[in-house]
């Protein structure tokens, strides 16, 4: 789809990058990094798009100059639309040129920033579409699952107000006759790798608990939502009694149930072996054991 980085104005003293003596604004293409020290003179704006009848409306909104810990409220003119807060993530390693990250630091030229920095990644939902403490530069993301049936143009007018201060800014949604398919076996095919005991950690629940359970589910429907159609088998190996490796059944039957219910069409197998010494090596270590095993598929793929 068509990003345009054209700019509409709501009126002739209040542009899509807003600045008159307090915070500035300005709306910014999802598409596009954010970061805790990005400017709003800087940034990737946008101000018109294009989606399908049944795409999803999005925009990042980018803030600086705002008074921290005074509230910061959100509104839009369409009705529907939900706004999050986006949190900073730590990113400690850069990717690699082949594999995950970097085997030396520098050695990959096409990161967007060096290590370390933080990212605006993770998104926290806003109930009420208000932040209660809001720090000097924030960044929100907007959005509609859907536009309103029959629209074929949307102007939608976003409002940020601090204090006595408001700015304005505007997104023109051309709004396109043609559908994409429903989630699941005809949609586009990808899968997003979740770590299921890493995720326990986090929440501060029990491994495989009925909470944790639940907290799977959330985030299995989530990543549908975003249209994800595959989904992995990860935490279904475990020893039997005798020392060799077998399938818990009851947990293989528990994911594919929450897999289902979410809508995820495809399944990704458990991975069977891990690399020895890294990606690429030409041994493996199988699932939970110490045996070495080799491959001829990694000299077919040089």
């Amino acid at each position: 789809m068509k990003r345009s980085v054209n700019l509409y104005v709501l009126a002739a003293s209040v542009a899509t990058a807003a600045a008159v003596h307090g915070f500035e604004a300005t709306l910014a293409d999802p598409l596009a990094w954010l970061y805790p020290d990005s400017k709003v003179a800087s940034a990737e704006r946008i101000g018109e798009i294009d989606v399908p009848a049944n795409g999803v409306i999005d925009v990042n909104l980018l803030l600086n100059g705002l008074k921290p810990g005074e509230r910061l409220v959100l509104e839009s003119s369409e009705k529907g639309g939900a706004w999050c807060r986006m949190v900073a993530v730590p990113v400690s390693h850069n990717t690699g040129n082949s594999g995950f990250l970097e085997g030396k630091p520098g050695e990959n030229k096409s990161v967007t920033r060096r290590a370390p920095f933080e990212v605006y990644d993770a998104l926290e939902p806003l109930a009420d579409g208000a932040v209660a403490a809001p720090k000097e530069t924030e960044a929100l993301y907007f959005r509609m699952d859907r536009p309103p049936e029959g629209a074929k143009t949307l102007d939608i007018r976003f409002r940020a107000r601090q204090g006595a201060e408001t700015k304005e800014l505007a997104l023109m949604v051309n709004v396109h006759g043609v559908s994409l398919p429903p989630v699941g076996k005809d949609s586009f095919k990808y899968t997003n790798w979740m770590n299921y005991e890493g995720m326990a950690k986090f929440h501060g629940l029990e491994p495989w608990s009925e909470a944790h359970w639940a907290m799977i589910e959330k985030y299995v429907r989530l990543a549908a939502r975003g249209r994800q159609n595959c989904a992995i088998m990860f935490g279904v190996f475990r020893k039997l009694p005798n020392g060799d490796v077998g399938v818990d059944a009851e947990k293989f039957r528990r994911l594919l149930g929450i897999y289902d219910r979410a809508g995820i069409w495809y399944i990704e197998g458990p991975h069977l072996a891990n690399f020895s010494n890294g990606w690429g090596s030409p041994t493996f270590h199988t699932a939970l054991t110490t045996n070495v095993t080799t491959s001829t598929i990694l000299n077919l793929l040089k």
